[in-house]
């Protein structure tokens, strides 16, 4: 089985997952989520704006990448906030 997802898929899912796990740690599960979530709408946003190619898909992966780090800082802190 390969590897099929593409490099720029890659760096918004890890970029969502970090941001979410660092903001997370700081200031809870939830609001590393938002950030990590709101991180992938204001990149959009900057690239609908002439700055870059603004894809859904990019924005999912960042969204997914948070996702998964949030159910990680729940389980290892067991808080959701």
């Amino acid at each position: 089985m390969g590897n099929n997802m593409p490099e720029d898929k890659k760096k918004h899912l890890i970029f969502g997952f970090i941001v979410t796990i660092i903001f997370g740690l700081f200031c809870g599960a939830f609001w590393g989520l938002l950030v990590g979530v709101s991180c992938g709408i204001f990149k959009e946003i900057v690239d609908s704006m002439g700055y870059g190619t603004p894809e859904l898909l990019d924005f999912l992966y960042t969204a997914v990448g948070s996702g998964f780090a949030y159910l990680l800082l729940i389980l290892l802190t067991g808080g959701i906030l």
